[in-house]
């Protein structure tokens, strides 16, 4: 039996098009890979995504973690995944978990010389940082409470830390070229005036405890 379009110029013109869309559609249905919904099985307890996936022994089965700011509700089943639920007010969790509780927010320990930078989130604890004119103590990579910094005196500074204008308690000198002429746990060292960028002559020629004098 003849197709009644196949008769037709029209219809030899739009075979040949229709076939090509088949086999576009055919390969790129052939690409797709296959989701694995959770929970799934797996034999060797290693899932796909350790980050968001971790392995349930009783069950032998790949579950979601819960995302940040969230904590375990219900637990995973061999044919249920993960439920989640919001953390509590005042409390968070920072990363992906199967945790059945939050942490508790807490507040920077002024007495161990911190102030608060950034709020308690539900994704995210209190941010703390050292108060003005004190410097961070670490312990095991972690700042464990501050101390204040003694004062440098006349030429020298604070050493800077790796993070942007916090120093720590170590007086260096003033590198050449500059000076600082006060005891202060902050101070830093400034360059020394140019005389002759201010059309002038240099008097006295400047020192690590002192600027230069022109005239």
């Amino acid at each position: 039996m003849r197709l009644p379009w196949a008769a037709s110029p029209c219809g030899l013109a739009w075979g040949p098009l229709i076939l090509g869309l088949c086999g576009l559609l055919a390969a790129s249905q052939a690409q797709l890979l296959p989701v694995k919904e959770r929970p799934y099985h797996t034999e060797n307890r290693t899932c796909g995504n350790w980050e968001k996936e971790y392995y349930e022994p009783k069950h032998q089965v790949c579950c979601s973690r819960c995302p940040p700011g969230t904590h375990v509700s219900v637990e995973c089943s061999r044919s249920q995944n993960t439920v989640c639920a919001q953390c509590p007010e005042n409390s968070y969790n920072e990363h992906w978990n199967h945790l059945s509780f939050c942490q508790l927010c807490r507040p920077c320990d002024q007495m161990l010389g911190f102030e608060e930078t950034m709020p308690c989130t539900s994704r995210q604890k209190t941010q703390c940082r050292c108060q003005p004119g004190m410097f961070c103590v670490h312990w095991d990579m972690e700042c464990v409470h501050c101390e204040p910094l003694s004062d440098c005196p006349p030429g020298t500074e604070a050493k800077l830390t790796d993070e942007v204008g916090v120093v720590n308690g170590n007086c260096v000198p003033c590198k050449a070229g500059h000076f600082q002429n006060t005891s202060s746990p902050r101070a830093r060292c400034q360059p020394h005036t140019r005389c002759e960028e201010q059309g002038l002559v240099e008097a006295v020629p400047g020192t690590a405890q002192s600027d230069a004098s022109c005239r």
